[in-house]
């Protein structure tokens, strides 16, 4: 999978996230598959974009020292903003439902895995957008629309959960793919800065 197929993943769960939903079903791929081909190269999009945006908004430092630091922690804030949240928002939605408090079944970790890792992109693709062209900044409202996606790709992904359930396990785990990194951004911020 290329970049022009990970951006067109998350093209189509934007636009049809119930058939590309499906797709994402049928493809049977592996956690490390997964990972290699489409975790890493948003995070390293994100990454990229993030670089772009702090180089054009970059205060007024005299020493080179200051800018090597400066893009450094930026940098390093993101990624682990993007990497640790989203395995911590991970390992919390896997708690909860091994122990049924969310969905009332006991999950497959990769369907928990593809859930949180295709809704996850779409918020980071806003990111990405609203990183190069802050002008676009309204986007962020669209974030809710994870809601949506995650809703509809639940009965697909995971067959098992009842239908009752399927809107709170939404809700729960678009808090968790949002908060968790917005915790870990914070959190470093107030210690790096």
């Amino acid at each position: 999978m290329n970049l022009k197929d990970v951006f067109s993943r998350v093209y189509r769960l934007i636009v049809d996230c119930q058939r590309e939903w499906g797709k994402i079903e049928e493809e049977h791929a592996t956690l490390h598959t997964v990972r290699r081909e489409f975790l890493f190269p948003m995070m390293a999009c994100l990454l990229l974009t993030r670089f772009f945006c702090l180089w054009w908004n970059v205060p007024d430092m005299t020493e080179v020292e200051n800018y090597l630091s400066y893009f450094l922690k930026g940098l390093g804030v993101t990624l682990a903003e993007v990497f640790v949240g989203f395995y911590l928002a991970y390992l919390f939605a896997m708690i909860a439902e091994r122990v049924r408090y969310v969905a009332g079944i006991i999950p497959d970790a990769m369907e928990v895995f593809k859930l949180l890792l295709y809704s996850s992109s779409i918020l980071w693709a806003i990111q990405m957008l609203t990183d190069l062209f802050s002008i676009l900044f309204f986007l962020k409202v669209a974030s809710v629309y994870v809601v949506f996606v995650l809703w509809t790709g639940i009965p697909i992904v995971q067959k098992r959960v009842q239908e009752e359930k399927r809107s709170v396990l939404a809700i729960v785990l678009f808090l968790l793919i949002y908060a968790c990194p917005l915790l870990v951004e914070k959190i470093l911020s107030k210690l790096m800065y």
